[in-house]
């Protein structure tokens, strides 16, 4: 049976004898807080020297083996930090860690961190590739619900005292971006020396779009609010925001759209991704937004998602903005 941990905070990790970890990164701050728990622990035990590959290449995992081929008299404990950006399907991962596992070094611990690129196809590729004597630890996204509990967490340990209508508040606005509402959190840490962290308070900062969600800026797309749309984009893309996921969100509630203009409501689609839909927000007009939304608008965003996942795949990221700029000026018309 396959080790598989969805890390949530909630959930330990408990550190085992196998010397094989996955760390499957969707969001960015959760895998960093694994990677360095897993770091600690084994530093303790004295594996000191710690080796970081980023694997651009199949010819790149030639150093990973050379490192569990030679001798090394000063440091014979050691961490392989590995970097994986994807999987590609063509990638032979089971062979690579079967060669791997023939060195059978117990002085080397390899850590293999795959990033938030084509999360959901990495996941499903490595969860049919691990063996039962390793393990994989999953970094999500966290819901609204967990990230309550993330504030919770963090404001204990920073001892900073927030009332629960501001955690709520934050968590909805910071919603998937741990890494901006830790820093944020961290400012009201300083601020909370000489001044109260009031609610009001906290909206004003909101209200002067220190940060958005994404939830905001697809209400302000399928609103005809371009202006506002634009300037959250801009924000999305100067804090680094994961472009996939803006893309999926467009897909989702664009399938949802043509469903109301259909008439037609598929109930399993509608649990499946009742989260990322902003239609069941009761301030939004529904059949004011489907009535100004056509069908031609909705073809003409079709062809552009496809262009988006192509550039997406190539890393195109640049062309990535310039593509989602031109479905707001399409809903925005």
């Amino acid at each position: 049976m396959i080790s598989y941990i969805k890390y949530n905070m909630i959930k330990k990790i408990t550190i085992t004898k196998i010397n094989c970890y996955f760390i499957l990164e969707e969001d960015f701050f959760l895998a960093n807080e694994v990677q360095e728990f897993i770091l600690q622990h084994y530093k303790k035990k004295q594996y000191d020297y710690i080796i970081k590959i980023i694997i651009k290449s199949n010819d790149t995992w030639n150093k990973v083996y050379r490192e569990y081929q030679q001798t090394d008299f000063f440091f014979k404990k050691k961490i392989l930090l590995i970097i994986l950006k994807k999987i590609k399907k063509n990638y032979n991962l089971y062979q690579i860690l079967q060669k791997i596992q023939k060195y059978n070094n117990t002085n080397i611990i390899l850590l293999i961190r795959i990033t938030n690129k084509n999360y959901d196809n990495n996941s499903i590729i490595l969860k049919n590739i691990v063996t039962s004597n390793q393990i994989i630890i999953d970094c999500p996204y966290l819901t609204i619900q967990y990230t309550k509990i993330w504030i919770r967490k963090i404001i204990h340990t920073i001892k900073l005292n927030l009332c629960s209508e501001i955690i709520a508040l934050l968590s909805y606005n910071y919603e998937r971006n741990l890494l901006m509402l830790f820093k944020i959190l961290e400012i009201f840490k300083i601020i909370s020396l000489n001044h109260k962290i009031t609610k009001k308070y906290v909206q004003e900062i909101l209200s002067d779009n220190v940060s958005f969600s994404i939830k905001h800026w697809i209400y302000a797309l399928f609103s005809k609010n371009h202006m506002q749309a634009i300037r959250m984009l801009n924000f999305f893309k100067k804090n680094k925001y994961n472009i996939s996921y803006l893309i999926r969100s467009i897909q989702k509630n664009l399938i949802y759209l043509i469903h109301i203009k259909e008439n037609y409501l598929y109930k399993n689609y509608l649990c499946s991704f009742q989260q990322d839909i902003i239609f069941h927000d009761n301030t939004l007009k529904l059949k004011t937004i489907t009535k100004n939304i056509s069908y031609k608008k909705i073809f003409q965003t079709i062809n552009i998602l496809k262009i988006l996942e192509i550039n997406n795949k190539n890393h195109k990221h640049e062309l990535l903005w310039e593509y989602i700029k031109k479905i707001i000026f399409i809903f925005s018309s």
